[in-house]
This record gives structure tokens, sequence and C-alpha cells, in this order.
């Protein structure tokens, strides 16, 4: 399926879009083999840098949003945070539940869907979102960005990223669009999030 004919189909439908690619992700994490190479327990550098700057303070909770099987929800507990992991996939949460055993106290996973209207989610300090927004039908990105104003405490920081991994199948992805336009696109949804709901724009 060509690239525009792919974008039209998203542009005109969606929450079909969005329930197919839910309903895809969660044949990859059913597969025990699915190991895909972006799931690492080595965090990216900006997650490193969060963390030893203080962006991260460690006596405020962190949300990791797409947190798949947890890997990096693991590695933040092993660095003294309190961790909400989530994800839109019940396998994924599974395997994020099993593999975190060693962490009870630090570590909890829910299944939630972040383009649902009015998701609610208890407000953290410290976001993290490390692949789900540049997937995401542009028609529910709002929902997204509304979602994860109102999830984020006053003052909080949300760490948005996407496109970092230099690997070849996503250098230059279609999906991901230059930084440049990223940054714009976002502040677009946050600006709308912030006269929708009467509240900051996310930092």
């Amino acid at each position: 399926m060509g690239n525009h004919l792919r974008g039209k189909i998203q542009q005109l439908f969606p929450k079909w879009t969005h329930l197919r690619d839910q309903y895809r992700w969660e044949r990859r994490w059913l597969n025990p083999e699915f190991s895909p190479f972006w799931k690492t327990d080595e965090p990216q550098k900006e997650i490193l840098g969060a963390v030893a700057s203080g962006w991260f303070p460690k006596n405020q909770a962190v949300i990791d949003l797409g947190c798949g099987s947890g890997e990096i929800c693991r590695w933040l507990a092993g660095q003294g945070f309190a961790v909400l992991g989530l994800d839109y996939s019940a396998a994924a949460i599974a395997s994020a539940r099993r593999l975190s055993a060693p962490y009870p106290d630090a570590l909890t996973f829910k299944i939630a869907d972040l383009c649902r209207e009015n998701l609610q989610l208890e407000p953290a300090f410290s976001l993290i979102d490390r692949g789900c927004f540049h997937r995401i039908a542009k028609g529910l990105r709002p929902v997204f960005a509304r979602n994860i104003a109102e999830a984020t405490l006053e003052g909080g920081h949300f760490l948005l990223i996407a496109g970092t991994f230099q690997d070849a199948r996503v250098v230059n992805h279609r999906a991901i669009p230059p930084s440049n336009d990223f940054e714009n696109t976002w502040r677009k949804y946050s600006a709308i999030t912030s006269s929708s709901n009467e509240r900051k724009p996310l930092s």
C-alpha cells in the first residue's frame, strides 16, 4: 500500500486505523519470539540525561507511555523511581508484570489506551513517550496530547522521543517527521490542549 493511500485512510478513518494498529501490536506481543531492535535494557541518552540532571527528580513518580514489556520502567525503578507503565496491549502489560516481579513495590503496570477520550490518569511529575506519538493517527493526536496534559502535574516534565535510533529500519522512516516538523507538530497539539483545558502547555 502506497504512503499516500495509507495516509488518506488514516485521515478518513483515524479510529479504525487506531484499532487496527492495536490489534497488530497485540499479536506482536503475544508472540514469544517478538524481539524488536528497540527493545533494549539500555535507555536512550535523553532518558539518561533527564535522570542525571535531575530534570526527572527521584522524589517524583514517572509514567512510561507505551511501556511495552517494561524494560525502561525496570531501569528507572533501579534508579530509585516509582514508575507506572501504560500500554494498550494486554499482552505487553502481562509480559511487563512477569518480567518486573523483582520490583513489586516500585513498579505498577496498567492497560490504557492513550487515545481514549477522558482517560483521567493519575497525574505525575515526569512522563516519557519513547515512540507512541509519531505512530498515532493524526486525527487522534489532539486526544493523546490532551490526556498527557491532564496527566502532567503543574511544572512537570514530558520527555517525547522519536527517531533517535540509527538503525537502518527507522532512519528516515516515513512515520517520523524531521525534528523541526516534529517540534512544531507537538507545539500545535499542546497549544490546543492548553486552550481547551485552561492548562499551561507541557514543558
